[in-house]
């Protein structure tokens, strides 16, 4: 329980042995960190084993504000928690696809559905991205919402500037 960590094995075809550890340390940076995005500056969670090849596997990595396991990082309700993959230290973190469990804004679980041995870290994006103010009378141009999404969104544009719009996943 105090890895803040699950583990659902979905198929197995031969022997495997899994540790999950959780590791309260500093996780290494991003080399090129986006702008936007903080990762845990604390914690970060390897799952480690024998026998990747021979199980499908989801994982359900904990993550709380109330209970000050979080609060550093997750510091306003329009924050949006994410997870970050990498398969060792030697490798860049990268962005991992996961469903958010939970209703709540500030504790809850992500799951990540292809579970694969290597590091895991939460992250935030900060409450300013998605929005974009006009420079000149501060009114709200673009605003992206809800951040995170269950697929839908919605996008709001007000003002008479014509521009791109390029949506990435």
């Amino acid at each position: 329980p105090t890895t803040f960590f699950t583990m659902d094995v979905s198929s197995l075809t031969d022997s495997v042995f899994v540790q999950a550890t959780h590791n309260w340390a500093p996780p290494d940076t991003m080399a090129d960190m986006p702008l936007g995005l903080r990762i845990s500056d604390y914690r970060f969670w390897s799952i480690r084993g024998i026998g990747e090849e021979h199980f499908t596997a989801t994982g359900d990595f904990y993550f709380s504000r109330n209970s000050y396991l979080d609060d550093n990082l997750i510091t306003w309700i329009t924050d949006s928690v994410v997870m970050y993959y990498r398969e060792n230290a030697g490798h860049e973190w990268q962005p991992v696809d996961f469903e958010r469990i939970g209703a709540g804004w500030s504790s809850g679980t992500l799951r990540v559905l292809d579970l694969k041995f290597g590091d895991y870290v939460l992250g935030v994006w900060d409450t300013q991205v998605g929005i974009m103010e006009d420079p000149e009378n501060g009114q709200q141009q673009l605003n992206i919402y809800p951040n995170p999404s269950n697929k839908i969104f919605h996008i709001d544009l007000t003002g008479t500037q014509p521009g791109t719009l390029i949506i990435y996943d």
